[in-house]
């Protein structure tokens, strides 16, 4: 799995006119994705409002595994808080 923060994508939540962060934890895998590619994007954090960066994966190869993506999902969200600057 390749991990990638430098990306152009910023993602926000309308309520009521007004734009928010998404919360942690969210996970976008289609619509804006590529279709043929197992890719996501994940929020790891809270933050400022318009400073949040989403972080993109890609995986490689996935094959043999007895996971479903939500497990893998849950994984790396997990793994994200290993990271210093988070």
């Amino acid at each position: 799995m390749v991990a990638n923060k430098k990306i152009e994508q910023r993602f926000c939540v309308s309520d009521k006119g007004r734009l928010y962060n998404p919360q942690q934890g969210i996970v976008i895998e289609d619509t804006i994705t590529r279709p043929d590619r197992f890719e996501f994007y994940l929020i790891p954090h809270t933050g400022p409002t318009g400073l949040q960066c989403p972080m993109r994966y890609d995986v490689i190869k996935f094959e043999n595994w007895d996971f479903n993506p939500k497990d893998l999902y849950d994984l790396t969200f997990n793994l994200s808080f290993g990271f210093y600057n988070y």
